[in-house]
């Protein structure tokens, strides 16, 4: 099956965190590397995206009165529908929001229609490479039409440690031979369903800590746990805003308590070192 990462959300007068009481879906697979690489900025002759393939064909255009956001790896590229632009320059940097410094207010508020295609010629080339570095194409495409500019700084920010907890850890190493979980086809995936449910098949402890991260509203998760390998896990907790349709039951436990309890992990509040995205520049996109 080819790679794809949907996400779905229902928004609220411009914000796009999703609405209290409506049902969210979030589904990303995975297929071998589940690895969160970071991207290094501006692709370089010698950088980590050099050589990735470049997108031939790139439509961009406001988006319609609609209710509900999607985004899909496609086998030729990738399809966008009522996207906030801080969401791409979040999926195209590989970064949590703590460490995207200086986007307009805009970039909240105005939602985009994004068709970005390879040539025929370059679309096995996809396939070869991970999620992230997919992603990762976008950045000459927000360079050349948002005329963004940008630089790195690392800088100190309050985030989170994942660790493991007393006791040891709690969660079952991945055997390809025996596949568990929601999808019995053996493929490796990482799925956040609703707003309070977490399954894994196969995946490495450095994409739990960017989920993580994404549950606790985007800030920095470091994965510090020294466990290397990939793991069948679910986790089950009560989300924040305690009016999730999708939530299991009223008693169900906090974000904190049930890593621990579930999983056997703990995350400890600190300060962390990371590299941050600083947004210099960025403007409304040119036309087609």
């Amino acid at each position: 099956m080819e790679n794809q990462q949907r996400i779905k959300k229902s928004y609220l007068s411009g914000n796009w965190r999703p609405l209290c009481g409506v049902a969210v879906f979030f589904s990303m697979i995975f297929l071998n590397s589940i690895c969160l690489a970071r991207s290094q900025g501006t692709p370089r002759s010698d950088g980590p995206n050099a050589n990735l393939p470049k997108f031939d064909a790139v439509s961009i255009r406001p988006s319609g009165n609609v209710s509900t956001t999607m985004l899909l790896l496609t086998p030729d590229g990738i399809s966008a529908t009522n996207v906030p632009l801080h969401l791409i320059l979040r999926q195209a940097f590989g970064v949590e929001d703590d460490r995207l410094v200086g986007i307009p207010g805009w970039a909240d508020n105005k939602r985009y229609d994004i068709q970005a295609k390879v040539t025929a010629d370059d679309a096995p080339a996809l396939k070869k490479i991970s999620r992230e570095q997919r992603f990762a194409m976008l950045q000459p495409v927000l360079q050349e039409r948002f005329q963004l500019k940008f630089h790195h700084q690392t800088r100190e920010l309050q985030g989170y440690a994942l660790v493991v907890a007393k006791g040891g850890p709690k969660i079952k190493e991945y055997s390809p031979e025996t596949p568990t979980g929601t999808n019995s086809s053996g493929q490796r995936h990482l799925s956040l369903i609703g707003n309070g449910r977490l399954e894994s098949k196969g995946t490495q402890i450095a994409s739990l800590a960017h989920e993580l991260s994404f549950i606790l509203g985007g800030q920095t998760v470091a994965d510090k746990t020294g466990l290397t390998g990939s793991y069948d896990y679910t986790l089950q907790w009560a989300p924040d805003n305690g009016n999730d349709a999708q939530s299991s039951t009223d008693s169900a436990p906090s974000i904190f308590t049930a890593l621990q309890e579930q999983l056997g992990l703990r995350l400890e509040s600190e300060k962390v070192q990371a590299d941050v995205v600083v947004i210099d520049r960025i403007e409304p996109p040119t036309a087609n």
